[in-house]
């Protein structure tokens, strides 16, 4: 799904550099922040990498959070993150990971029943 993701990204964002995309991987592999110091400094690290606003930040580590299970967001999370977004915007990216996330089940399933590789 990451390349469907790529190739998303660059329809919506022609002049989408590679650099950024690099970028954009590293974040994802990035740890959820458990505290408030930990929070902060990804935020900054995130708005210096990419050049970008709190709040996109805050929806890059947002994002990453509910990633697994919306119900694993941790009080961090809830207290230092979700309060920089929008409540639409909130309802959004959960909407989203939630669609990527079938899509991702939907291929692991076709994948199985036609006995390919996963």
């Amino acid at each position: 799904m990451i390349q469907e993701s790529i190739t998303l990204a660059k329809l919506f964002n022609p002049d989408l550099l590679e650099t950024n995309i690099e970028t954009v991987k590293n974040i994802a592999d990035l740890s959820v922040p458990t505290d408030k110091n930990e929070s902060k400094k990804q935020l900054h690290n995130i708005i210096t990498a990419l050049n970008c606003s709190q709040e996109s930040a805050a929806a890059f580590i947002f994002t990453k959070a509910i990633s697994s299970s919306p119900a694993d967001v941790n009080k961090t999370i809830l207290s230092e993150i979700s309060p920089l977004l929008s409540s639409k915007e909130l309802v959004e990216l959960n909407v989203w990971i939630s669609i990527q996330q079938l899509m991702h089940r939907l291929e692991r399933y076709y994948c199985a029943i036609q006995g390919k590789a996963i």
